[in-house]
């Protein structure tokens, strides 16, 4: 594949995250995340760190990314959700220079203005995850040359951008199964938030497969009670990044 658009490496993203085999590998590093000596690799960062937000704001449904890296972090980054799994593969190494960013405050302020979020301030979270052995910088270069190099502020909000095009399929409410089904990736997750069933008649969650035709199955979604956000997996873990307190 020639990288060089922030879309490239959504599809094996998604991917790794729907396989629960973890067979699947991260593509390979661009060469400046391997060697501090190397330049000139801007288009493979960008294919690179083009699934990074989706991820994090779509996947796990947080309203930004600083808390809940940092308070995962200060847990020791277990892989016990698919979406952090991945992110771990990914980018765990360079998550402490990421927090160090202006791009992280660009990206978090960014998702700021698309969903509103009312969450206590990450100040003191982010320096306490950035004091601990995983928060430490690696290759900080690698967000040098703006306040956001790899221009990750401007495309996240693909998933919220495209023509509604979904298919739902949907059981009765004792099932609690719905298939969301879309034509193309962007727009998925407004189309999962006009098209998703909040409630059913006794007050429990639907369970939405999210399925991209180009990309594949997404992932399994429900909507949180308390912040009304689509999210896959287990709630604690998506309440992480609404400053809900460290799961044990």
């Amino acid at each position: 594949m020639k990288a060089g658009s922030w879309e490239d490496w959504k599809p094996l993203a998604w991917a790794m995250v729907a396989d629960p085999s973890e067979n699947r590998e991260p593509p390979p590093l661009p060469a400046s995340m391997r060697d501090r000596r190397k330049t000139g690799d801007l288009n493979e960062r960008l294919s690179y760190w083009g699934p990074f937000v989706d991820l994090l704001a779509y996947g796990l449904g947080w309203p930004a990314t600083r808390p809940g890296l940092a308070r995962w972090i200060i847990l020791g980054m277990p892989a016990a959700h698919p979406v952090l799994r991945t992110v771990k593969a990914w980018y765990g190494p360079f998550l402490g220079d990421y927090l160090r960013s202006e791009a992280a405050a660009a990206i978090d302020d960014q998702l700021a203005e698309l969903f509103r979020p009312t969450i206590p301030d990450a100040g003191g979270i982010v320096a306490e995850a950035l004091r601990g052995p995983h928060g430490q910088p690696h290759f900080p270069q690698l967000w040098q040359g703006g306040w956001d190099p790899m221009h990750l502020s401007i495309h996240l909000n693909t998933p919220l951008g495209g023509p509604d095009n979904a298919q739902v399929y949907r059981t009765g409410e004792a099932e609690r199964r719905v298939v969301l089904m879309l034509d193309a990736y962007p727009g998925w997750y407004a189309a999962l938030t006009d098209h998703g069933p909040g409630r059913t008649g006794y007050g429990r969650s639907w369970n939405v497969d999210v399925v991209v035709k180009p990309v594949g199955w997404l992932g399994t979604f429900r909507q949180s009670q308390l912040t009304g956000r689509w999210f896959t997996g287990r709630h604690r873990w998506h309440q992480l990044g609404w400053g809900g307190d460290v799961p044990g």
